[in-house]
């Protein structure tokens, strides 16, 4: 049975044949570690995305080492019942990005 997430997350590793995938409902966080083995590493960074419910958008906002570098601004779409109401992100309306003003280390 497949299920419907706003966040989806796909993952490719050495470690796998192909790349594996999982779905967030509301906030994906990951933190990334560097060294040698599980014993000797060290973190390097973290990343989160958030799902932002507005009074008239949907928001998903991506940071880095809690630095906000990327969002992305939806139709706010209200959907279900009465009784059991869904709101789910329509079209696509603006993205900001950092990325474009960030320079090489």
């Amino acid at each position: 049975m497949s299920r419907s997430f706003p966040i989806w997350v796909d993952v490719q590793a050495c470690i796998y044949s192909g790349s594996k995938s999982y779905g967030v409902k509301e906030t994906g966080y990951s933190k990334y570690k560097v060294g040698s083995s599980a014993s000797n590493s060290h973190l390097m960074c973290t990343t989160n995305i958030r799902k932002i419910i507005n009074v008239d958008n949907i928001e998903f906002r991506f940071t880095v080492d809690g630095m906000c570098i990327k969002k992305m601004y939806f139709e706010k779409l209200n959907k279900g019942t009465k009784n059991r109401p869904r709101i789910s992100a329509g079209k696509h309306l603006k993205t900001i990005t950092k990325l474009n003003k960030i320079k090489t280390l």
